[in-house]
């Protein structure tokens, strides 16, 4: 029997992040600032969960070294976090149709802390493993060049996460020719009497962006130079040398400036071209 499926990306953990934009320059964090942190004490697996040693040790072992929040200990959106961790991990060893239900409970709450056990009830249903990979609407790159940007071979378990890469890769490969808008749909057909996934990657370029113009405010004559000998009108606009350019020269930039608040790029669908205006607005550039 086959079934087809859009592939179901899950949505990102709810976990915390922070990155410092520089010394002197006050952490970014993606947490809630009245939020407090969730401390996972214990994990417990029920009696009919359909988990191997290893996978329930991994579980434990992300589980209690998350980096969790919640807003109080009312909130358990986080909770969900925990849910998609552990299904990803099932999909990832070929257990792509894997149920798993999360219950917590509160321990104690301290000022800045909550702490929970966890209970994790799971479903793992059969092992899938890839058995072919087809292309729609290729252009540009032939199918052999493309199929090299899913680190799968017809045979190896299904693994969701190596997917997600492809479709990375796929955008990054696209995006050096100006394709910034490119996008991939996934459909998988399984086939239940054996176990097999056909998977089918739909792209769709949309429109290739040229430069139309580059506006520099604020950078030094070095970072400028280098800003107009990358970035000159009329060329395919690269959409990864942008990425590969803040990297390479965040020595330089004025302290505080990222990709995120240093550049505006200013997209004209119609006629294929972008403006872009590299300005920074660091911590110590106001």
């Amino acid at each position: 029997m086959m079934l087809g499926l859009i592939f179901p990306l899950l949505g990102s953990l709810s976990v915390h992040g922070q990155s410092n934009r520089g010394e002197g320059c006050p952490a970014y964090s993606t947490a809630n600032p009245q939020s407090v942190a969730v401390a996972v004490d214990s994990v417990e697996f029920e009696a009919d969960a359909e988990l191997t040693p290893e996978i329930r040790a991994r579980l434990v072992d992300d589980f209690k070294h998350g980096n969790f929040h919640a807003s109080s200990s009312i909130d358990m959106d986080w909770q969900h976090g925990l849910a998609n961790q552990a299904r990803l991990l099932l999909q990832e060893q070929g257990y792509f149709r894997a149920l798993v239900d999360v219950s917590t409970g509160l321990i104690r709450a301290e000022a800045r802390r909550l702490h929970y056990w966890v209970s994790v009830k799971a479903e793992s249903g059969p092992q899938y493993r890839l058995r072919r990979v087809k292309f729609e609407n290729a252009m540009e790159f032939s199918e052999s060049k493309l199929r090299t940007q899913l680190h799968l071979e017809e045979g190896d378990l299904f693994n969701v996460s190596k997917v997600r890469e492809a479709l990375g890769n796929l955008g990054r490969l696209y995006g050096r020719l100006g394709y910034i808008d490119f996008t991939t749909e996934v459909q998988t057909d399984l086939d239940e009497d054996v176990h097999r996934i056909d998977l089918t990657l739909k792209l769709d370029v949309a429109t290739q962006y040229r430069v139309r113009s580059v506006t520099i405010h604020g950078f030094g004559s070095a970072v400028e130079k280098a800003l107009v000998s990358k970035f000159e009108a009329g060329q395919i606009f690269d959409g990864t040398a942008i990425n590969d350019f803040f990297k390479a020269n965040s020595a330089a930039l004025p302290k505080g400036t990222s990709l995120e608040n240093g550049l505006a790029i200013v997209r004209d669908v119609q006629n294929g071209a972008v403006d872009l205006v590299f300005e920074p607005h660091g911590c110590d550039t106001h």
